[in-house]
This record gives C-alpha cells, structure tokens and sequence, in this order.
C-alpha cells in the first residue's frame, strides 16, 4: 500500500509524475478531449493544494500537438 509516513512534498511529487502521464495519454494512443479534462481536472486540484495557478492545456494546443502526432 505504500508508506503512510511519506512526506508531503513526496506526495506531491507523486501527484505530479501521475499528472504527466495523464498528458502523455491525452496526447498520444488517439485519446480524446476526455481524457484532456481529465488532465484539466487533476491541474486543478493540485494547483489548490499547492497554492498556485493550474497549468492548463486547452483545446487548440490539444488538437495541434495530437495532429502532429498522429502524423509521425
């Protein structure tokens, strides 16, 4: 199950490495805008518990990286 007594900035460390592989699934395998909400959402909610702003992606960016990918 994991270590109860991890630290907080390790858990949000961990928050983060789960956020970037929640982006690197909305823009690869042909995934969809819901799967970039889903990224949207986690931004969010790490941006309130770390006190800053989210790092949002919008839809244009979407569609441009995930065109360029699917012509690789």
């Amino acid at each position: 199950m994991g270590n109860l007594y991890k630290s907080i900035d390790d858990r949000f460390d961990q928050a983060n490495d789960m956020m970037a592989v929640q982006l690197e699934s909305s823009l690869g395998n042909g995934s969809d805008e819901y799967m970039l909400g889903m990224y949207n959402g986690m931004a969010f909610m790490l941006s309130v518990f770390e006190q800053n702003e989210p790092s949002y992606i919008d839809i244009e960016q979407y569609k441009e990286v995930t065109k360029g990918k699917a012509n690789e």
